[in-house]
């Protein structure tokens, strides 16, 4: 070999993986080799040599472009080994430097290696050090590279997939033409798929999904996209397509693709068609780009002709949109067009309302009626006139309806100024009710034309024509939604079931309940706004009544009608309850009531009012947080605190006055002394045993005034004793009592239906840690309510029916109605696959034993679970919970989220619903029970002699035949009564009695029903006291109470004379009727009792005749002899003794006290 060869063979670097090798064949004493360079990772590297003193080994990269801009940080360790016998190798110990140049890393092995050797090189890691200073990342696994890899791998599996039809299950028709897909991909990109296939609706069915507004090429193009084989071509030509279908279809990420799509070509032919498009789908980038073209850019006059085409045609939503919050510059700029848009609304609300017009031939005058809402300082009515040519314009070309509109307007404008002037007459009295009225209509009473420029709803259903209210609701709704009204039809179509699908009021709830699903805060944020407050309430009228009768007509005639019409119980609790934060299910009846008091139903200023200072309750729990009183881990609810109102704290028959404040977990008490505000004391809500009643207070120990509560916090805790003074009724009491009571049910709910807070599966279900949050909001959000109706004057007579967990606590049905919040509050969807203790699957219930079992979880509606460990109650086996949960999974609705279901109910409204109706009937049966409460002793008397009067009846009737006054129905009776008694039918007695019972009372039942016993059949009546003075009451009362007196002294002789025979303290008369009671008894054992019946009936039907008269008398006079000579057993009175001479412990047995007892008795009994 060469030395060339030598040389070139000595430089090489053998690497495999993160290992570089080095043999160096010959190495002199005092010399200096380089290797050639060999690559790690991206970067190529060189090994050196140098022998002087010490062996010095460096590794350095390779001067480069990539070591220079991604400078390696190389984690090593080098081993320099010779085949020598007897040399042990040098390891150095593990290195990681940021290694630039050949001077950053050198090892200076103390040893003389000659001759031949080997250097190993192995990199534990390689990092890239970032020249700004951030943090290395390393180049080890290649994550990019790999996942680059299997997303090339995934899109050609789901290409072919796609072009061959592998397993396709699913067929898409277009407008003209068919594909195939699968469920599984399709319900992955999109939701509202994903709710098609998850419902029993008929796309699930039969396996096929129209899609009639796109062509055969676009919707390719959108299986492209989901499939992830789309081409920039493809996508480029049908991007407009793909925009409408991925706004439909809810796929968030294909209409951000194609917003950005068309932000890149927008010239002066497609600016307004954009701007269109972009405020139809809501596209906010693409919208100020368009924007930004015209105004900022100068392009507006490029396009003169198309914008006045544009404002005469265009949406008038769009066009007050446009132009709200614009710089005057633009509004300017715009003022040189022939046509003149009205001026915006203000922002702070939706744009519901649109502007009326007056619609005038397009070649003469343009002419606008422009009118804005009312505020404090009131514009005048504008009438802008715009010349667009020479001609004259007529009347007959005016539109008749719009006129009538603009005359109904002027008139309820006049309407609300008579109101106004009349003001001031109205009685002082009602001074906070009119200031809030009079503060809702400065701000948005003015009844306008509450309709969308461009209905789009297809009005003619097959159940007839969509009413006003129904029109405006869903095409407001499905703008809210970013769609239109119709395409907002078509989308409920697709997915409702064949019995609901022509039905418009679940088009209602459809549409509601699909914006208010996107909200999951306590208060919906649009509550805010007064618009969404007017929207809700024409929702609620449309649930109502979402038929008309007449056909378009209607529209018009309704528009200006909505302010007094009034909203019914069925439509307020079914819609205000879907709304956060509005009401709840379990109360909202109760609610309405109290809202609608005396009325029908609840009107449009009633809603507001009471949306309005609803949210006045919540600004003030914000103030109070942000204000001095602040406590951690709390939330204030309610402060009692007032000059004119105090609330006093009892202590040793001693009130002090002061601050009382509610949190959510306790109550806190600030005593007003002399020298000021004491220190608060804090009585704990929460602890198992906690309790209030109502109570009494006054000086000196007296009950005098019944404003008053006692709270504990346990069996042991101090109880507080707080009176509520109120000059002006006695509401605040009770108010204060539900407000306390709902926090100590809601504590107890956690407590026996929610998990504990240290059980590790709670965090098994996605968002149950936050289900005593979410529980603990709703107790919150009651007493805001109740708070709410309160200022406006509109409690009920109970308010703790207006509070959830305080009301189900005593109603029928209540548990149940707890375990369905249980679920609502802690279900969701497994985050982990969810083992049981004894490794048995999850499953749902299918039989009413499984929901004893230790291996079913329940479901909700929408899927979520709620573990069987958390059903600590000793309510869920009760029969009516296994009845419900048995059948609590049929679902023939749009499931939208757990608590807002279409055309169908929720657990929670399905459990409510029953309890409302069993309670509903608990209350009848009290009413009843009430009503038949009469006060008075002589008035119940009688009310008993009216009650008994049948057997009264039936006992003189009796007694007649026992006297023979009608000989012939005397002998039919006896003859009856012995044929019975000797053909042994005695046992056939009974049951026939029962059999006549019934069939009389089916027969009044069924005559009942036919109405043929008349309305008052089945009352008792009764003759009320004749008037008396006061004298004359407490004389009867006298004689009533000497009546009962020797009544119950006549009933007390008997019982002292039985005494004395059972105790034989006469021993003749106890061997007497001792003797009688033995021969008595060997009769009835020895003669048959058919015998001994014939003969008592012989004995009672032979008493009145003349041939036993006389020994029946003789023998009823013996026996009150007998009886008057029976003493009655003594009765011994001793004295008052005090509680205090009983606990002394005096001898009650002491003779001296003996003297003075008195001995009540017959003389026979004081002797002994």
């Amino acid at each position: 070999m060469s030395g060339g060869e030598r040389s070139a063979s000595d430089s090489k670097v053998e690497t495999i993986s993160r290992l570089a090798q080095w043999k160096i064949e010959s190495f002199g004493p005092c010399s200096y080799r380089r290797s050639d360079a060999f690559k790690i990772g991206i970067w190529n590297w060189y090994l050196s040599v140098e022998k002087n003193r010490y062996v010095h080994i460096r590794l350095f990269p390779e001067p480069s472009r990539v070591s220079k801009e991604q400078p390696p940080v190389a984690k090593f360790v080098l081993r320099v080994s010779s085949p020598a016998p007897g040399r042990r190798p040098c390891i150095s110990p593990v290195n990681e430097k940021l290694i630039r140049s050949s001077e950053d890393f050198a090892w200076a092995i103390d040893s003389n290696f000659h001759g031949r050797f080997t250097i190993d090189v192995e990199f534990l890691d390689l990092k890239i050090h970032p020249l700004d200073g951030g943090e290395a990342c390393s180049i080890w696994p290649n994550e990019g590279m790999l996942q680059s890899l299997s997303s090339k791998s995934t899109l050609r599996c789901l290409s072919r997939m796609l072009e061959d039809g592998i397993h396709a299950d699913v067929t898409i028709k277009t407008s003209d033409g068919v594909l195939k897909a699968h469920k599984a991909v399709l319900a992955s990109s999109s939701p509202v798929f994903e709710s098609m296939f998850l419902h029993d609706l008929k796309e699930k069915e039969s396996s096929t999904i129209k899609i009639e507004d796109m062509s055969l090429e676009s919707c390719s193009a959108l299986l492209g996209y989901i499939y992830g084989t789309i081409k920039q071509e493809d996508f480029w030509k049908h991007r407009l397509a793909l925009l409408g279908a991925a706004n439909k279809y809810d796929i968030a990420d294909l209409k951000d693709c194609c917003e950005e799509s068309l932000l890149e070509d927008i010239n002066s032919s497609n600016v307004l068609e954009r701007l269109h498009e972009a405020w139809l789908y809501q596209l906010n980038e693409l919208k100020k780009g368009c924007l930004m073209y015209l105004f900022d850019f100068g392009k507006i006059y490029d396009v003169r002709d198309e914008m006045n085409n544009f404002f005469r045609h265009a949406d008038r939503e769009l066009l007050l949109e446009r132009l709200r919050n614009q710089p005057q510059h633009r509004r300017s700029m715009l003022r040189q067009f022939s046509v003149l848009p009205p001026p915006p609304l203000p922002s702070r609300s939706p744009p519901l309302r649109p502007v009326p017009r007056l619609l005038l031939p397009s070649d003469g005058f343009s002419l606008y009626l422009l009118h804005s809402r009312r505020r404090r300082r009131r514009r005048p009515l504008v009438i802008v006139l715009r010349s667009g040519g020479g001609d004259r314009w007529r009347l007959t070309d005016l539109d008749p309806n719009a006129v009538q509109d603009r005359l109904r307007s002027w008139l309820l404008k006049a309407r609300t100024l008579l109101t106004e002037v009349a003001t001031p007459l109205v009685k002082p009295g009602q001074g906070r009710k009119l200031a809030t009225a009079r503060e809702l209509e400065n701000m948005d009473v003015e009844e306008e034309v509450f309709v969308a420029s461009e209905m789009t709803v297809d009005r003619r259903t097959t159940n007839g024509f969509l009413s006003f209210a129904a029109v405006v609701s869903i095409e407001q709704f499905a703008r809210m939604n970013g769609l239109t009204g119709r395409k907002m039809q078509k989308i409920f179509e697709a997915l409702a079931p064949e019995t609901i699908r022509t039905d418009a009021r679940s088009l209602v709830e459809y549409c509601c309940f699909r914006y208010l699903s996107r909200d999951s805060s306590d208060i919906h944020p649009s509550l805010k706004e007064h618009a969404f407050q007017r929207l809700i309430f024409v929702t609620m009228l449309a649930w109502e009544q979402p038929y008309t009768r007449d056909g378009g007509s209607q529209i018009l005639q309704d528009a200006s009608s909505f302010q007094g019409q009034l909203v019914g119980e069925d439509a307020f609790v079914r819609i205000a309850p879907a709304v956060a934060g509005v009401s709840d299910v379990s109360t909202a009846h109760h609610l309405f009531k109290a809202l609608a008091g005396d009325e029908q139903g609840i009107s449009l200023r009633l809603w507001t009012t009471y949306l309005a200072e609803l949210l006045k309750v919540h600004q003030g729990r914000q103030s109070y947080e942000n204000g001095d009183f602040v406590l951690p881990y709390e939330q204030l609810l309610c402060i009692g605190s007032s000059r004119k109102r105090p609330v006093l704290k009892w202590e040793n028959n001693i009130a002090w006055p002061g601050n009382l404040t509610l949190t959510n977990k306790a109550l806190y008490f600030e005593a007003i002394g002399l020298t000021g505000t004491k220190k608060s004391v804090r009585l704990d809500l929460t602890h198992h045993g906690s309790q209030i009643e109502k109570t009494k207070v006054g000086p000196f120990a007296s009950k005098l005034f019944d404003s008053a509560v006692s709270v504990s916090s346990g069996l042991n805790s101090e109880t507080w004793i707080l009176e509520f003074v109120d000059f002006g009724g006695e509401m605040r009491r009770d108010v204060w009592h539900a407000f306390i009571r709902e926090i100590i049910s809601l504590y107890e709910f956690l407590r026996e239906y929610g998990p504990d807070g240290d059980d590790p599966s709670i965090h098994d279900v996605y968002g149950a840690h936050k289900g005593k949050r979410r529980a603990i909001r709703s107790a919150a959000n009651n007493i805001a309510r109740l708070q709410c109706l309160q200022f406006i004057r509109k409690l009920s007579e109970d308010p703790a029916k207006l509070v959830q967990f305080s009301y189900l606590r005593n109603v029928p049905y209540g548990d149940v109605v707890f375990q369905t919040l249980a679920v609502s509050f802690w279900g969701g969807p497994l985050v982990t696959k969810f083992k049981h203790t004894n490794n048995l699957p999850v499953h749902r219930m299918n039989s009413v034993e499984d929901l004893s079992g230790s291996n079913v979880h329940l479901f909700d509606v929408d899927g979520s679970v709620y573990l069987r460990k958390w059903m600590k109650s000793p309510s869920w086996s009760s029969s009516s919970s296994i009845t419900f949960w048995k059948n609590s999974l049929v679902k023939h609705g749009i499931v939208l989220a757990k608590n807002l279901v279409v055309a169908d109910l929720s657990l929670v409204e399905r459990a409510a619903l029953t309890c409302k109706e069993k309670s509903r009937i608990v209350e009848k049966t009290q009413a009843t029970i009430d009503a038949a409460m009469i006060k008075g002793i002589p008035s119940n008397i009688d009310l008993f002699k009216e009650l008994m009067l049948p057997l009264a009846v039936v006992a003189q009737k009796f007694d007649k035949l026992r006297r023979w006054e009608k000989p012939r129905l005397t002998i039919s009776f006896l003859v009856f009564a012995y044929t019975i008694i000797f053909r042994n039918l005695l046992s056939y007695v009974l049951p026939a009695t029962l059999i006549v019972m019934a069939t009389t009372m089916l027969l009044l039942k069924g005559l009942k029903e036919q109405g043929r016993l008349g309305r008052f059949f089945g009352r008792v009546v009764i003759r009320d006291q004749p008037p008396s003075n006061t004298i004359q009451k407490i004389i009867a009362l006298k004689e009533a109470m000497a009546y009962v007196e020797n009544y119950l002294q006549n009933i007390n002789v008997i019982l002292l004379k039985i005494r004395t025979i059972m105790l034989s303290v006469q021993p003749e008369v106890t061997f007497e009727v001792a003797v009688v009671l033995l021969g008595s008894a060997i009769i009835l054992l020895v003669i048959p009792f058919k015998y001994i019946l014939a003969f008592i009936i012989f004995d009672l039907f032979t008493r009145e005749l003349q041939f036993r008269k006389e020994m029946v008398v003789k023998f009823v006079s013996f026996l009150r002899e007998r009886w008057a000579g029976i003493h009655a057993a003594p009765v011994v009175v001793l004295p008052y003794e005090s509680p205090k001479t009983v606990t002394e412990g005096v001898n009650t047995t002491n003779p001296d006290r003996i003297k003075s007892e008195r001995i009540l008795g017959n003389g026979s009994a004081a002797k002994s």
